[in-house]
């Protein structure tokens, strides 16, 4: 069963204003994990290394297991590539290393199914 994380570079309090719009006030049971750039106790935040080995970990997963679908070359794609992870830039063709460019995070939908 695939798990699903969210990792951003915002705020916690950003982020659930956001999610809530658009998934609606349960929007955290569509995540089995959540690292955001303020969460307590991690002390870690994109692009370093350490951030997404953090949310490898709350997902019980290991880098060749792990797709990480972004926009930002430097924030999502590149450290995560370097770990070994499947990489998918999302609305933008900035990084040609990308296994996968889509238009629009509903798009992955189309490529797992």
């Amino acid at each position: 069963m695939a798990k699903v994380g969210l990792f951003t570079s915002t705020t916690e309090e950003t982020t659930q204003g956001t999610c809530q719009v658009i998934f609606g006030r349960e929007w955290r049971t569509l995540f089995n994990a959540i690292l955001c750039c303020n969460t307590p106790g991690a002390n870690v935040e994109k692009p370093q290394p350490e951030a997404f080995q953090y949310i490898l970990k709350l997902l019980d997963s290991s880098p060749d297991r792990a797709v990480m679908v972004g926009d930002v070359p430097g924030a999502d794609l590149v450290p995560a590539a370097m770990l070994g992870m499947i990489t998918v830039q999302v609305e933008r063709t900035d990084y040609p290393h990308a296994h996968l460019h889509i238009q629009s995070v509903t798009d992955i939908v189309n490529h797992i199914s």
